[in-house]
């Protein structure tokens, strides 16, 4: 999950099917890849937005912390 963000291809993908009015949507590790995508405005694309993922307890529950 550390590479997605910042990663230009996804980046650019994403801000092209925002742009173009599609849903963007992410699950499990995938949030991670949108936290520093910027639109064309500017504004961050998670901006005012709540975003849900993994807590540390549940990675640990599924013995993933290692």
């Amino acid at each position: 999950m550390f590479d997605f963000p910042g990663n230009s291809d996804v980046n650019s993908f994403t801000i092209a099917m925002w742009e173009s009015g599609k849903v963007v949507s992410a699950v499990c590790h995938g949030p991670a890849a949108l936290t520093e995508i910027k639109l064309l405005n500017g504004v961050y694309l998670l901006e005012g937005r709540k975003v849900t993922g993994f807590t540390n307890d549940e990675e640990g529950v599924m013995q993933l912390t290692e």
